[in-house]
């Protein structure tokens, strides 16, 4: 019994320390299905989270990236590996890059996270108003989102109407719907043609998928 005993106290403390190091190793690449073909994809590629289009799978490689602004890992993920994407793959004839900033419409600061980087957008100030928005030590409240509008320069009155007139809230249904259809469960996670990258991943390792499949 008493070597039993230390056995499974040593296969504990192992566990442990094997989850610790695990933290900074990519998450489990998982090769699902092949992906279904719908409509009404975001496509970023000239504005980003903003043109609704229909969109047939091709050869290309496929993209789709899912986050939100309180998800774990996809306050990291939104501020590193999101921008980096579009950098890189936004205007690459090869890559058909899709982003969704998902949120749930019941939390406030989801939602006025979305509604302002699209009331910013109108003003050429998309990427301004998303850094603010993951970067806000505060609750994003629509009071929080005018100040931090205020605070960019923006045109007030426009900007403020713009946060409460519900403009936005078809668009935001339209991205829930999107990652409805395609099974989103738990965010951020990125799909690459038929391969899922689970967590909060760096770029890196989705430029390894892409390669894997750009090479067959």
């Amino acid at each position: 019994m008493k070597t039993l005993y230390s056995s499974s106290f040593l296969s504990i403390i192992l566990a442990f320390f094997t989850l610790l190091g695990m933290q900074d190793k990519p998450a489990e690449i998982i090769k699902s299905e092949p992906l279904p073909t719908f409509s009404n994809i975001i496509r970023p590629a000239t504005q980003p989270i903003s043109e609704f289009e229909t969109v047939q799978i091709t050869d290309k490689v496929n993209i789709e990236v899912f986050f939100s602004l309180n998800c774990e890992g996809c306050n990291i993920f939104g501020l590193y590996t999101v921008p980096a994407l579009y950098e890189k793959y936004s205007e690459n004839e090869n890559v058909n890059l899709q982003i969704y900033l998902n949120p749930n419409k019941e939390n406030e600061s989801e939602y006025y996270a979305v509604t302002a980087i699209k009331c910013a957008e109108e003003h050429d100030k998309y990427w301004e108003m998303y850094n603010e928005v993951f970067t806000s030590d505060e609750p994003l409240t629509r009071r929080e989102a005018d100040l931090i509008g205020q605070g960019m320069g923006l045109p007030i009155y426009e900007f403020r109407n713009c946060l409460k007139s519900g403009k936005y809230d078809e668009f935001i249904d339209a991205v829930n719907d999107v990652a409805k259809t395609k099974g989103v469960k738990r965010m951020p996670i990125t799909y690459i043609n038929d391969y899922i990258l689970m967590g909060n991943q760096p770029i890196e390792n989705i430029d390894k998928i892409v390669n894997e499949i750009t090479k067959n």
